[in-house]
């Protein structure tokens, strides 16, 4: 099973990305962040909205973070 960080590096074709790396600025775009959702989707089903990536473009919030159920938002640990 893919990561986050993987999902990025995948998105972005790139393997230079840290935890700490803020998605815009590594090359991300508004469509781009669209493609890694959907990637997200299939891993986390309804955990993560377009929204919440749009407010936190950080990995480290998505990859120390847990999965919660839908309808609830993801937090980080």
């Amino acid at each position: 099973m893919q990561n986050v960080l993987d999902v990025w590096k995948e998105v972005l074709e790139t393997e230079n990305i840290g935890v700490y790396d803020n998605f815009f600025d590594v090359g991300g775009n508004s469509i781009l962040l669209i493609s890694m959702h959907e990637k997200l989707e299939e891993i986390y089903p309804k955990a993560l909205s377009i929204s919440d990536i749009f407010c936190k473009p950080f990995n480290c919030y998505a990859g120390r973070s847990y999965w919660k159920t839908p309808k609830q938002k993801w937090k980080t640990q």
